[in-house]
């Protein structure tokens, strides 16, 4: 009987390791809800829900493309876009370009680090802190 316990105790411990160690998604919407989260910070705001992640910045936007998997320490990279705004009206002929994008971060409770990192260009957005449930402070250029 005594064994039977600790074995019980062994397996429970187990599977407790198994399951943090394995990449878990942030947005966790299969398209069959309207679960949404937001996350915001000093000229960030970052919407997660069934349709995807979009980002709004101070003078860009941006979009995440595929699911994030959040790995057993908090760390994410994933592929979007980065689409950089251009003060005054949006010429025609001149239309705001997606640029490929890395959205790297590192989640710890409910603050996130987040990195964008446009590869070959010149843009190269700063580093954002953002914070669960936190609507942000953007202030679109015009």
């Amino acid at each position: 009987m005594r064994s039977m316990a600790v074995l019980s105790v062994l397996l429970l411990m187990l599977t407790s390791v198994w399951a943090r160690s394995e990449p878990r998604a942030l947005q966790q919407s299969d398209g069959t809800n309207d679960a949404s989260e937001l996350w915001g910070g000093n000229d960030i705001r970052m919407h997660i829900n069934a349709q995807g992640v979009t980002f709004e910045f101070d003078c860009a936007d941006g979009k995440i493309l595929e699911p994030i998997k959040l790995a057993s320490n908090g760390e994410f990279s994933a592929r979007g876009t980065y689409t950089p705004g251009q003060f005054g009206p949006v010429r025609k002929d001149n239309p705001p370009r997606e640029l490929p994008a890395v959205y790297k971060g590192k989640i710890s409770g409910d603050t996130m680090q987040l990195e964008i990192v446009v590869p070959d260009s010149d843009v190269k957005p700063p580093t954002f802190t953002l914070t669960k449930g936190k609507n942000g402070r953007v202030v679109r250029c015009r």
